[in-house]
């Protein structure tokens, strides 16, 4: 008998969690029909009577933090987010909202943060869109920083780098018809992204470096050399920066490297690789691991293997990858994509190469001197646009897989009919 109870018990509690659960839903319901009429106050009232019911829902409470944030409450909204992603770090509708309610605040920094940790398997397309929106706020922040050094020199002549921190600059083209001129950036992007292995390095990004050369305006071809080396370390806030130049004789590659120290003010190292043009990833190994070597950095296994890792043996994929780096920091989008995908067609395996295709901003995003020229809620309704775009697009797509999934199904049964 008491087991006959018990079991009556809980299929009570089963029952009147359902209704419950149901009921929040239709509440939910009812708040998304008000939010795309932009009833934003209706749809905060049914978030908060669904949380009611059903208070774990972490994905209603992250759009009730968006309803206040399109209501004008930004900070609300963010009091809100950041409370669901406590309970819930991984839930990535809290991640996306609060980086636009922190972009709208001024908080460009913790709003890039915040769209870092955003993952959602779900929605590639708006993936990629907030990988391009981050793309657009790096560049930006990378020119404010490099302005700040540049005004705050002085006081950095007395600021030692902090001990580990490295930069990569392009590498001088010296052949005689700039026909190395593609391998420039994209050697410094491998490089990078092999030092950024390495636990004890902290490396400096390349669109940070990149915003300090144009700050600077290092000549025409905006190369950083042995003599400039120290100084741009120091306003990179960079102990050791690494420069150097391509050049040798068809079918040959050399790779001439130097070391500098931003804390000595000298170069402190230097040295040279050469292989066939074809074998330039051997090349590049050899000058990572020689980079390692001469600034005595201690490797664990895992680094090495790590290090030896072979982004692509592709030269043509592997140059129309530095054309697109040159065309990004140019601010041309459209051009940047296509040496992209140019890249990824030559070598779908190019690990960089889809990297860079897929944050490569939209040919209609703002360039980030258009960007630095708006305020706060100009910048984050823009960013708000391209994500609303994004995630339209990924409707689309969702909804075409699922009439082809229905259409195979048809098919299928018919068959066998």
């Amino acid at each position: 008998m008491k087991r006959i109870r018990a079991a009556a018990f809980m299929t009570g509690v089963l029952i009147l969690g359902l209704m419950l659960t149901g009921c929040a839903q239709i509440l939910r319901t009812r708040g998304e029909i008000a939010m795309a009429s932009n009833n934003y106050e209706a749809a905060i009232g049914h978030f908060q009577e669904s949380l009611i019911k059903n208070p774990d829902d972490h994905e209603t409470r992250a759009r009730l933090g968006f309803a206040h944030f399109k209501a004008g409450r930004t900070d609300q909204a963010i009091e809100i987010l950041r409370e669901v992603l406590l309970k819930k770090a991984d839930e990535p509708s809290a991640s996306l909202y609060l980086g636009m309610a922190l972009l709208k605040r001024g908080e460009r920094g913790a709003a890039m943060a915040a769209w870092r940790n955003y993952r959602n398997p779900a929605q590639p397309i708006v993936n990629k869109e907030i990988k391009k929106q981050l793309t657009l706020l790096e560049m930006v922040e990378s020119r404010e920083l490099a302005k700040k050094a540049l005004a705050d020199e002085e006081k950095l002549q007395a600021v030692a780098a902090k001990p580990g921190t490295i930069g990569v600059t392009p590498f001088q083209d010296l052949s005689p018809d700039g026909g190395l001129r593609p391998m420039q950036k994209g050697m410094t992007a491998m490089i990078t992204t092999d030092l950024s292995t390495v636990k004890a390095l902290q490396v400096v990004e390349r669109l940070r470096l990149q915003a300090l050369i144009d700050e600077m305006k290092l000549g025409l071809s905006g190369i950083v050399d042995n003599k400039t080396a120290p100084r741009f370390g120091r306003l990179a806030g960079a102990e050791n920066l690494v420069a150097g130049n391509l050049g040798g004789a068809e079918p040959m590659l050399r790779v001439n490297t130097s070391i500098a120290s931003s804390v000595k003010k000298d170069v402190v190292d230097s040295f040279g690789v050469e292989a066939e043009k074809q074998k330039f990833f051997e090349l590049e190994k050899e000058i990572v691991f020689n980079i390692v070597k001469r600034l005595n950095v201690p490797l664990t296994p895992e680094e090495k293997e790590a290090l030896g890792w072979i982004h692509t043996k592709n030269l043509q994929a592997f140059l129309y990858y530095g054309q697109g780096l040159d065309a990004l920091d140019g601010g041309e989008w459209k051009t940047a994509r296509e040496f992209f995908e140019k890249a990824v067609k030559e070598d779908p395996a190019f690990d960089l190469a889809i990297q860079a295709n897929d944050s490569c901003p939209g040919d209609e995003a703002p360039t980030p001197a258009s960007l630095m020229a708006m305020n706060p809620a100009q910048v984050a309704a823009q960013a708000e646009s391209a994500v609303s775009a994004s995630q339209a697009s990924q409707s689309s797509a969702d909804a075409a897989a699922a009439a082809a999934a229905a259409d195979a199904a048809g098919g299928g049964n018919g068959g066998d009919g």
